[in-house]
């Protein structure tokens, strides 16, 4: 992904089914709180996508959240550049890089006289199974410096509430997730498996451990894209 890509598409407080939608409450007089909030953020997916193209959406999917949660379509950044990295976090603590820290992807740090990258930590290392951690470095927020939205809701709750945070990105996962999410997952291109550093635990769940093993995605190795049959104008097409 190209450093100038747009970061383009926000379902914001989405709550899946509209059993999920906020109801007054007949005694408190105040809105129940929801079990779910889902951010879903897609590089380069501009926000009038939703709307110029939903007519070609069937009825999951996007069409789900759409009906089923409260959508945001006009929506801006107020700033100049939209690289990935600052853009997760700007979604996500609802503030401005020189408010957050994470100024692009990659940046140069005079003390350390190198080009650093967002969510880089050398204290850390890669945790990659259920066994132990990697030799290789980690990544962590050490670089954010404000608070994410999945913070400020474990801490209201006394951290009883859950924040989890997986992307194809190292950078969205750990930006998105901030600084005390349950965990956070990325899929490492290099071992074709979801991993996560020691910054988060110290060896991977059984349960992520036996997803890597299963290795999933190759059955989709190879293969050509076919449209879903119900894609309304798409009759099954294949790529």
């Amino acid at each position: 992904m190209s450093k100038k890509a747009v970061l383009g598409f926000l379902v914001a407080l989405a709550l899946l089914g509209r059993s999920s939608m906020l109801k007054p409450e007949a005694n408190a007089g105040f809105p129940t709180r929801p079990k779910l909030v889902l951010v879903l953020v897609i590089d380069q997916f501009r926000y009038d996508y939703l709307m110029r193209f939903r007519p070609l959406f069937g009825k999951g999917g996007f069409n789900r959240l759409l009906e089923g949660g409260a959508v945001f379509t006009d929506c801006r950044y107020d700033y100049a550049t939209t690289s990935t990295g600052p853009g997760h976090a700007t979604l996500l603590t609802g503030a401005y890089p020189n408010v957050h820290g994470i100024i692009e992807n990659d940046w140069y740090d005079r003390n350390q006289h190198r080009e650093v990258y967002c969510v880089e930590d050398l204290s850390t290392h890669t945790v990659a199974n259920r066994e132990k951690a990697s030799a290789s470095p980690g990544f962590s927020p050490r670089n954010l410096t404000a608070s994410t939205l999945g913070d400020e809701l474990r801490l209201a709750t006394d951290f009883r509430a859950k924040a989890i945070s997986i992307s194809l990105k190292d950078r969205a996962a750990v930006l998105m997730g901030g600084h005390t999410p349950s965990a956070a997952y990325w899929y490492d291109a290099g071992s074709g498996q979801f991993v996560t550093s020691t910054y988060y635990m110290p060896t991977l769940p059984a349960w992520v451990d036996e997803f890597n093993q299963r290795t999933p995605t190759k059955s989709y190795c190879g293969q050509k894209w076919e449209a879903l049959a119900e894609t309304p104008g798409a009759g099954g097409k294949i790529l």
